[in-house]
């Protein structure tokens, strides 16, 4: 009988310690999917690494730089707010006005629920300044800066 249990006792023993089957036991469902994953479908900015060329040979071996490129970047400008409602024309009556009386490039961005009234393309805060006083001088009231997210390519 003593044979018996410890002979049972060693089986399960090292059937535990042995690696699982593919087809006998379910995956782990957090790693299911490793197999299916394709890192180029992924959307969103990419970016490319170019590996380092050698400039110098030194002490600490080889010297070079990294150029990491990112397509579909973001970049940001200033822009003096002037307007913002619900109904778009309004913002475009109001847009109007505002082209009449500036020479400065007129935007209407929506953000729900607003169509915003944006005026000007400024690189610095310091041009959106005096961008501010300019347009608080054009007689709009309560006017205010705002940095503006746009995509590559986007005017």
């Amino acid at each position: 009988m003593f044979k018996l249990l410890s002979s049972i006792f060693l089986i399960f023993l090292l059937g535990g310690c042995l690696p699982p089957s593919e087809g006998g036991k379910a995956r782990d469902p957090r790693t299911a999917g490793e197999r299916n994953f394709d890192p180029l479908s992924l959307e969103g900015p990419s970016y490319l690494v170019v590996k380092p060329k050698p400039k110098q040979k030194g002490p600490e071996g080889l010297k070079g730089e990294v150029t990491i490129t990112k397509w579909n970047r973001k970049v940001s400008c200033y822009r003096v707010q002037v307007f913002a409602t619900t109904y778009l024309d309004q913002a475009e009556e109001f847009a109007q006005r505002v082209k009449e009386k500036m020479k400065e490039e007129v935007y209407i961005q929506y953000d729900s629920p607003l169509y915003k009234v944006r005026v000007g393309d400024c690189s610095t805060e310091e041009e959106a300044k005096a961008l501010l006083q300019r347009v608080s001088q054009a007689g709009f009231s309560h006017p205010w800066i705002v940095k503006v997210p746009l995509s590559q390519g986007e005017e």
